[in-house]
């Protein structure tokens, strides 16, 4: 019986082992693409649009409130 369970263990350990170093690596690169993604949304044009269609906005109030502009 001490044989089966020496072998078992290495077995087991190996397996624990295996299934550990897929879920980093799962993780690694899932993150690494979750990352990349909102690096690259401030590409497309459309999403640079609508910053500085914000931007405008924003100046637009900071200036109204600072009596820049009155309407």
């Amino acid at each position: 019986m001490f044989l089966w369970d020496f072998v078992a263990d290495k077995v087991m350990g190996q397996i624990v082992d295996w299934i550990y170093s897929k879920l980093l690596e799962f993780l690694g690169e899932f993150f690494g693409m979750m990352g990349s993604m909102g690096a690259d949304l401030f590409d497309y044009d459309f999403v640079r649009a609508i910053i500085e269609l914000f931007r405008l906005f924003w100046m637009g109030a900071v200036c109204f409130r600072n009596g820049r502009y009155s309407i």
